[in-house]
């Protein structure tokens, strides 16, 4: 009966073993997608610079809402009053954005020299996919914002952001990842006068 046990355990031990194996380019592109957050999160050049793109380009969207314009008029009417957030026009920059991420990251056929990566990619072209539908989704319900495009959205948005991080412009430099590592730069060999 013991014997049955001890068996028991060791298969048991075997099948947690195999999972663990099997689930490993999962838990790699979850502690992708966190330290990309981190990334973004922690480099204030980049929140900075997001917010303006983002600001910019989604004018479209944001602008009629702010300014109570009513964007449906006739060419020659005079523009009337309207405070809520319209949903093709959202529904365009959510297409724009995933159209420009499409052409600059997800079509290219770079060779990429890891597994890792290539699962990320995969991973980032299944929430692509999942963003297009929902957008398209949407368009169910023209003149109605909706849960669909929100979260669309808020995916395309996220897309962009952590493709953009990666930039060579948004790499920490030396001196600032030496600080953030604890290093202290101060007691460095450096010659001249400065500044």
């Amino acid at each position: 009966m013991t014997q049955f046990f001890i068996n028991a355990f060791y298969k048991s031990q075997d099948l947690f073993f195999d999972f663990y194996r099997v689930t490993e380019m999962y838990r790699n592109v979850i502690s992708t997608c966190w330290h990309t957050l981190i990334e973004i999160i922690s480099s204030a050049k980049f929140v900075f610079f997001s917010i303006v793109a983002i600001g910019i380009g989604a004018m479209g969207i944001w602008v009629p809402a702010v300014f109570s314009l009513d964007l449906s008029g006739s060419a020659t009417g005079a523009l009337q009053s309207q405070s809520k957030i319209e949903n093709f026009s959202m529904f365009m920059y959510v297409v724009s954005v995933l159209g420009t991420l499409a052409a600059e990251y997800l079509i290219k056929n770079e060779k990429l020299d890891d597994e890792k990566k290539e699962a990320v990619q995969s991973f980032s072209m299944f929430i692509w996919f999942v963003a297009i539908v929902l957008a398209f989704w949407a368009l169910k319900e023209p003149k109605e914002n909706t849960w669909q495009l929100w979260l669309s959205l808020w995916l395309a948005i996220s897309l962009w952001m952590s493709f953009t991080i990666k930039k060579d412009d948004f790499k920490y430099s030396c001196r600032t990842k030496n600080k953030l590592e604890g290093i202290d730069i101060n007691n460095s060999k450096f010659g001249g006068n400065g500044l």
